[in-house]
């Protein structure tokens, strides 16, 4: 069961680690990690977002960083229209 796993696993996430995670049995590739939250291993595992609810990894980081991007850019957005739109209001 835990050798199907394994193989499963290699053949979607790449080269084997040689480590089981405990909680999983699965054996996990190089950069994988077993998220507390989610309660599963995730591949190249950068962190779990609570803002996205979500584990941050191989899958998704591109899309996570454009998601932070958007939101910054958003609150630069807002920050300049609201101080502009101060600036000409008279008091």
């Amino acid at each position: 069961s835990s050798e199907r796993s394994a193989r499963r696993f290699k053949q979607r996430f790449g080269v084997l680690r040689g480590s089981v995670c405990t909680a999983c049995d699965l054996v996990q590739p190089a950069g994988a990690w077993h998220c507390e939250f989610c309660d599963c291993c995730i591949a190249e595992y950068d962190h779990h977002c609570p803002w996205t609810s979500k584990c941050i990894g191989k899958g998704n980081l591109q899309g996570f960083y454009w998601f932070v991007g958007t939101n910054v850019g958003s609150l630069v957005y807002i920050t300049f229209a609201v101080m502009s739109g101060l600036a000409w209001r008279e008091f």
